[in-house]
């Protein structure tokens, strides 16, 4: 998603996926994630991408936002 433009602070590059649960060192170090934290709301509504700029988060599908 490194194209994808954020609807809050509308800079490119800075949207990322959100990784929930615990990361392996690898994916925390890698910068190609957010990390979420351990605690997620179950009902499949968590936010699924978020801005490293602005700390935006809601979910993209093909390109465009879908929630927030």
């Amino acid at each position: 998603m490194t194209t994808a433009v954020c609807p809050e602070c509308g800079k490119v590059g800075t949207i990322r996926k959100i990784l929930w649960g615990m990361p392996t060192v690898e994916a925390f170090e890698s910068g190609d994630f957010i990390i979420g934290g351990c605690m997620v709301q179950g009902d499949g509504l968590d936010p699924k991408h978020g801005c490293t700029e602005c700390e935006w988060e809601g979910t993209f599908v093909r390109g465009k936002v879908v929630s927030e």
